[in-house]
């Protein structure tokens, strides 16, 4: 980036006190500090993503670490004893969109979020070490009326219990989400895996909103899944599907995957790779290799964009950090 380009931004956010919001794509590390303090000032700040490459894809200094970068919303964050957290609550009452990359947040940051941003409505997880059910139940609870788009697509380590475990009752820790997002009624995005959320919990009428699904699972779930979509009234409003064994390292067996394409096909449910999502923010078709597209019950002016920055009929801009 050229010399004087991140504080000429800086003057320039500094000259607009009635800023809502705008994106952020890499930075002068020795300009930072002016940058930061300009951010301090915007009162009216609704929507802030933060990208740490530049658009010519330069990694740049680290922004700060998480603490500071919360202690900037609005003066709502002040640091008491290392296990502590003060907090003013309801202070980002405009905030409604979360998206959270790398590191993981920890419990107590994660509740201090949900206690000054009340009315979230769309919150992402992306990577980071997985949360369990204790350190995401406050939040979630707090956000649960309000949320249309949940992602909880946190790292798989390969040596973690659940990803061999034959059962629910093998894992250590308590993951499962069930109860918590059956309060969820006006869900229309979900991604997530059965740790989270038990196959059979998407059935039963629940998720009536629902129009996208990203499910990972074990391999031995899926006719599970496939019985929820036989059922009359199922997932009533799903149109995008895609599923992965994740999970358990493996992979489907191609007589239920194909069962599974021709309920979905009857019901006019587009089955989707597990990553269009990151195909579609990176400008690409996720369908550029579909023979079968003619088979297909879709129009593509239904089609829309799932990445999170730019959903049309969007009144904010969704705001994002990267630790």
């Amino acid at each position: 980036m050229r010399r004087g380009e991140t504080l000429y931004l800086a003057k320039s956010i500094a000259a607009c006190p009635n800023l809502t919001g705008f994106r952020i794509h890499g930075w002068n590390g020795y300009e930072l500090e002016e940058l930061t303090t300009a951010l301090k000032a915007c009162a009216k700040l609704e929507s802030l993503e933060i990208m740490r490459y530049s658009l010519s894809d330069i990694e740049c200094d680290e922004f700060c670490d998480l603490a500071t970068f919360f202690d900037m919303l609005k003066d709502a964050w002040e640091e008491g004893k290392e296990d502590e957290i003060v907090v003013t609550p309801n202070s980002c009452p405009d905030l409604r969109h979360f998206k959270f990359h790398c590191r993981t947040m920890t419990r107590r940051y994660l509740e201090a979020l949900a206690k000054i941003a009340p009315s979230l409505s769309r919150l992402r997880f992306q990577e980071g070490l997985l949360l369990s059910r204790e350190e995401l139940q406050y939040a979630l609870q707090t956000w649960a009326p309000n949320l249309t788009e949940l992602a909880l697509n946190f790292s798989e380590p390969d040596s973690h219990t659940f990803s061999h475990a034959r059962s629910d009752s093998d894992s250590k820790t308590d993951y499962h989400l069930d109860d918590i997002l059956m309060q969820m009624p006006n869900l229309r995005t979900l991604l997530l895996g059965s740790r989270y959320c038990r196959p059979s919990t998407l059935g039963d009428g629940r998720f009536a909103n629902l129009e996208t699904l990203i499910y990972d699972m074990r391999e031995g779930e899926l006719p599970e899944l496939i019985g929820v979509l036989r059922q009359p009234g199922s997932l009533s409003a799903l149109r995008q599907l895609a599923v992965s064994a994740r999970l358990s390292g493996g992979s489907f067996e191609s007589g239920v995957s194909n069962e599974m394409d021709g309920v979905c096909r009857q019901r006019g449910i587009r089955v989707r790779d597990r990553f269009f999502e990151e195909m579609l923010s990176f400008g690409l078709d996720p369908d550029a290799s579909d023979d079968n597209e003619d088979d297909w019950q879709y129009s593509e002016e239904e089609d829309v964009n799932e990445d999170w920055d730019d959903e049309e009929g969007s009144d904010e801009e969704a705001w994002e950090t990267d630790e």
